[in-house]
């Protein structure tokens, strides 16, 4: 998060908060400790978001354990994605016990990240399940 960009999420977020709605926030790098650390008119905004139900995806168990050793705040309130997949050489078929595969998909909602092959593969199967988070 920069400076401008934690300004702009939050009047993006100003509905739900005063709606009280809860916010998932995907927190990626470590700008925001920063950040939070800058400036008081900073701290008055993240004060704002976490009054509320907010919680917090970090991008990996290190990057949770960085984030909260800096920001004690998010200790009972961020969670963590693993931000990796596993290539194998050889493709090989995913066993499951007849339910769908979840698969998550975090990220700007871009044809250059790749989320059209990727509603073309969720399309043509029957065995996968996709939720989609991003703007």
């Amino acid at each position: 998060m920069t400076k401008f960009g934690i300004i702009r999420d939050f009047f993006i977020l100003l509905p739900s908060l005063i709606l009280r709605k809860k916010i998932f926030l995907h927190l990626h790098g470590s700008t925001i400790i920063a950040t939070y650390n800058s400036s008081g008119i900073y701290r008055l905004f993240f004060k704002l978001i976490f009054r509320s139900k907010t919680q917090f995806i970090a991008l990996g168990k290190k990057h949770q354990e960085h984030l909260t050793s800096s920001l004690k705040f998010l200790e009972n309130r961020i969670q963590y994605i693993n931000n990796t997949i596993i290539e194998h050489e050889e493709t090989t078929e995913i066993k499951h016990k007849g339910e769908k595969l979840k698969l998550l998909y975090i990220s700007n909602l871009h044809s250059k990240k790749g989320i059209l092959e990727l509603l073309e593969v969720v399309k043509q199967s029957d065995n996968l399940e996709l939720n989609i988070a991003g703007a």
